[in-house]
């Protein structure tokens, strides 16, 4: 059986991943696989670091919110991204960490691969809050 929660308390929660998150934070692309944990000590190289906007994300309206304003960054390490992390500000906090793929992640990228000096953007990023 799954369980299922309110509107209200699927709204409730993702209101609170956003305030936990906060403003400017930081989206990590790594290289390898991601580690078993989000205390674990990131693994692989780190290829890019995007600044979000102090808005990264709309407002949570009903149970799902959307990237707001652009995300965008520059390749610092030449390789195949496996994995992404989400920081807070002082990019110290990690807040969530998934895979990374073309078509098939938990971030989907036209191309994962990335050059020294290339630009990176992130057009669409949905986050919707389970239990329904």
């Amino acid at each position: 059986m799954a369980i299922q929660l309110s509107a209200a308390v699927r709204q409730s929660m993702i209101a609170t991943y956003i305030a936990t998150v906060s403003t400017t934070p930081k989206l990590n692309f790594y290289s390898g696989t991601k580690p078993t944990a989000t205390t674990s000590a990131a693994t692989g190289t780190t290829l890019a670091t995007l600044t979000l906007p102090s808005t990264w994300v709309t407002s949570a309206a009903g149970v799902t919110t959307i990237a707001s304003g652009p995300w965008t960054g520059t390749g610092i390490s030449a390789g195949t991204i496996g994995y992404f992390r989400l920081n807070d500000s002082a990019n110290t906090t990690v807040i969530e960490q998934g895979d990374v793929a073309v078509g098939s992640g938990d971030i989907n990228l036209d191309n994962n691969v990335i050059a020294v000096g290339q630009t990176i953007s992130i057009s669409t990023w949905t986050r919707t809050q389970g239990g329904a």
